[in-house]
């Protein structure tokens, strides 16, 4: 009678823990520093800049909407972009020791992103009215390097998403790694 073979192998263990590592362990290294400058932001030196245009970044493409109608893949009709979620996007400058800077990060965390919207147009107009072009607006930059900021410091729920995503898929990799090891010493004679 043959022994009973193992329903999976040490390959497919080590692949899955190897692909789940190079998702995970990044997000973990990188997590402590993420968090630790999103805090710190909070500490950070403020200026006066000018809110230079306020703009609509669609929310699940990350690209600046621009083009309008209905877009078709398969056979299957998209909702058309000025009616998907959107986000405003506040570029602004600001000066510091006398060089000029210009920036849209409105948060670490949350990127560019400053106000969501259901649509284009909301996020426009949302976006306008709490910044309007050639408003004075409060910039807090990073003292060390001027040219880091953001309109709104300190930490929010997206600076928490690479110490998430570290943990969802750092520690069962270490694991799949570990069953792969332990299974191919069972199997090696």
């Amino acid at each position: 009678m043959q022994p009973k073979q193992p329903a999976t192998t040490p390959l497919t263990l080590a692949a899955a823990g190897c692909f789940l590592g190079i998702l995970g362990i990044p997000c973990l290294l990188f997590a402590p520093f993420f968090l630790w400058s999103a805090f710190s932001s909070g500490e950070w030196d403020s200026t006066t800049g000018t809110v230079v245009s306020v703009g609509a970044l669609l929310n699940d493409t990350n690209e600046t909407t621009g083009a309008s109608g209905q877009r078709s893949s398969g056979g299957r009709i998209f909702t058309p972009i000025e009616e998907r979620p959107h986000a405003a996007v506040v570029r602004y400058s600001y000066t510091v020791n006398g060089e000029s800077h210009s920036g849209d990060r409105y948060s670490l965390g949350g990127g560019s992103t400053a106000l969501d919207a259901s649509s284009r147009e909301e996020a426009l107009a949302r976006g306008r009215e709490a910044y309007p072009e050639g408003s004075e607006i409060t910039v807090y930059y990073n003292p060390e390097r001027p040219s880091s900021a953001v309109l709104a410091p300190g930490l929010n729920w997206g600076s928490f998403v690479p110490a998430i995503l570290g943990l969802l898929f750092g520690p069962p990799s270490l694991l799949l790694l570990y069953q792969a090891w332990t299974l191919n010493r069972v199997l090696t004679p």
